[in-house]
């Protein structure tokens, strides 16, 4: 697996429909009380950009990115223009030792705080604060080298996602000004969490 070095379309990505999602198992016993299982600690992305893909400025830029990907098989950086700033306050490191850190995310609600590893952290706008110098892996979010301990950041950022199919199932169903109209009923694109 790799991960392009293009991002997924931004004008493609800007209309998309999803956001976050948990992963909950809930049973109800005979009484009438629930149990509840959170599987996952953090939300994962899932997003669908079919209705976007309509006319031929814009799935022809999107089957060409389907095809470099190879369907699942590759990772590539997605906005989620729902979510893709740290501000002040947000943006903090974890230690992964040997002078790595790692960015991070804090949602803080009320007594409630996630914590979700930020992979592709964007190089415009990057501000740390704590440390100088040092070198930042924009494709695993990792900070190394450099004088001091980071304490924080502010900054853009992007999810590391893939396709959510293998199958491009599309059609032409219609001409617009002389323009095919192109339809894919169903464009999954995932958020992933690589193993280290």
């Amino acid at each position: 697996m790799a991960l392009l070095t293009v991002p997924f379309p931004r004008a493609i990505s800007f209309g998309f429909e999803g956001g976050a999602g948990y992963d909950t198992n809930i049973v109800i016993d005979g009484g009438g009380n629930e149990f509840r299982n959170q599987n996952r600690e953090n939300a994962l992305r899932e997003f669908d950009v079919a209705h976007m893909a309509r006319l031929p400025a814009v799935y022809k830029p999107l089957i060409k990115f389907f095809h470099a990907a190879g369907g699942m098989a590759n990772t590539f950086a997605c906005r989620d223009w729902s979510d893709f700033e740290v501000a002040s306050g947000e943006g903090i490191f974890a230690a992964l030792g040997g002078g790595v850190y790692q960015f991070q995310k804090q949602y803080v609600e009320g007594g409630i705080t996630r914590v979700r590893n930020i992979m592709l952290p964007l190089a415009d706008g990057l501000v740390i604060t704590g440390s100088t110098g040092g070198t930042v892996d924009h494709s695993l979010g990792r900070l190394s080298g450099g004088s001091g301990t980071p304490t924080a950041w502010t900054g853009l950022y992007d999810c590391l996602c893939r396709f959510g199919t293998d199958k491009m199932r599309g059609s032409i169903f219609d001409k617009s000004g002389g323009e095919l109209v192109y339809r894919w009923q169903s464009i999954p694109i995932v958020e992933v969490k690589e193993a280290d």
